[in-house]
């Protein structure tokens, strides 16, 4: 085995023993710092000159397909001379490309096994509870890693709230799901079930887009998230401002009808990111995003709001999964109350790092009636009201 061979197999075995090691403790990955630790290129935007051979200009469609080991972007476009091309750019030129020599992520796909499409069977439950109703957007890297997306709908929908999960080295590990906390504020929706809006690479790293629950502009706000040695950021949002490029309006994901027309997520082994945004000024724009040289984005905690969320306002007997966020690193408590003030139970407490988390609130021996549940960080306190019935 060649030396970059053992490396990415060490750094595959790293990650997921450290996402194994998230699980026992019942802790997601942390949420790091983002866009401050990247820097931004601008690939291709609509209304650019298309490749002499095609001629007129790129249209509003254009998608991500590939980003290689150098930075170049194969990417799929309309144009206004109609129909649609296929481009590769690389090095400031834009080229027609050829659809039988894409490079994704210079090393081969890992075929699945058994082991792995076991966890996409439908009616699977998911870590946090949920069970699986359908699988989208499998991907799966050299080392044995399969990244998807699945959609958790309650009851009989299905497309509705979607999560990311990673399957590695025999287990599932949530990375996010409908409710949990995004770093830099605000709740996930869904994941996109959008094909190609989904990557995973040699190294593990993840990007991902999501529809978050808060609204802009008459729209869900969406984001592009991102996994890299680990560690959970979210690269872009709807509103983040991207020095002279502008400012985003959307990055594209599920329940974002209006705005089909563009799309993809696409990593290569350094962990760059290629994908497409929708403009302040509506352009479609084609961005690669690479972290800065001698940035320490890997390692800044970036204050989540406290969160405190459990599944439903009115909890049924058994075990009920509570997720919180924690802006600080510290020590903490999650307390169960009764309406009347009375302490029921200790759920979590201790030291813990700034991030997600999730515990579990078994209620099989605790009387029906109202409850709240109280969450102190610091000098913070969240309370969530709920009522628990049999």
């Amino acid at each position: 085995m060649s030396k970059q061979n053992r490396n990415g197999a060490m750094r595959s075995r790293a990650l997921g023993a450290g996402l194994a090691l998230a699980a026992a403790v019942a802790t997601v990955i942390p949420s790091d710092a983002h866009a401050e630790g990247y820097t931004f290129k601008q690939i291709a935007r609509q209304g650019d000159k298309a490749p002499l051979a095609q001629g007129g200009h790129f249209e509003y469609e254009m998608t991500t397909k590939a980003l290689d080991a150098k930075g170049g972007v194969t990417f799929e476009a309309t144009l206004t001379t109609g129909g649609r091309g296929l481009f590769t750019a690389r090095d400031g030129q834009v080229s027609t490309a050829d659809r039988g020599a894409v490079e994704v992520d210079g090393a081969a796909k890992a075929s699945m096994n058994e082991a792995m499409l076991a966890a996409l069977r439908p009616g699977t439950v998911m870590p946090g509870g949920a069970v699986l109703r359908n699988a989208a957007s499998m991907v799966t890297n050299a080392h044995g890693q399969m990244a998807f997306v699945g959609d958790v709908t309650p009851e009989k929908s299905v497309g509705k709230q979607a999560g990311v999960y990673l399957w590695s080295e025999g287990k599932v590990m949530a990375i996010v799901r409908p409710g949990d906390a995004l770093p830099g504020g605000g709740t996930v929706l869904t994941a996109s079930l959008v094909p190609g809006n989904l990557d995973l690479n040699a190294a593990g790293d993840l990007a991902f887009t999501v529809t978050m629950r808060s609204e802009s502009n008459g729209a869900y706000d969406t984001g592009l998230g991102l996994v890299h040695d680990g560690h959970l950021s979210m690269l872009v949002r709807s509103g983040t401002e991207i020095v002279d490029i502008g400012r985003v309006l959307r990055v594209h994901s599920s329940l974002m009808h209006d705005y089909n027309a563009t799309g993809g997520a696409k990593l290569n082994a350094a962990g760059d990111v290629a994908f497409s945004v929708v403009l302040q000024d509506r352009s479609v724009a084609i961005l690669v995003a690479s972290q800065s040289k001698g940035s320490d984005a890997g390692n800044a905690v970036e204050a989540l709001p406290m969160q405190l969320t459990i599944n439903a306002n009115t909890v049924l007997r058994g075990g009920s999964a509570v997720r919180f966020a924690l802006p600080h690193s510290g020590d903490m408590a999650l307390r169960l109350f009764s309406v009347d003030g009375r302490r029921v139970a200790t759920l979590a407490q201790g030291s813990m790092p700034a991030g997600r988390h999730e515990a579990t609130l078994d209620a099989t021996r605790i009387a029906p009636g109202v409850y709240f549940l109280r969450l102190q960080s610091g000098s913070e306190t969240v309370s969530h009201k709920f009522t628990l019935m049999h």
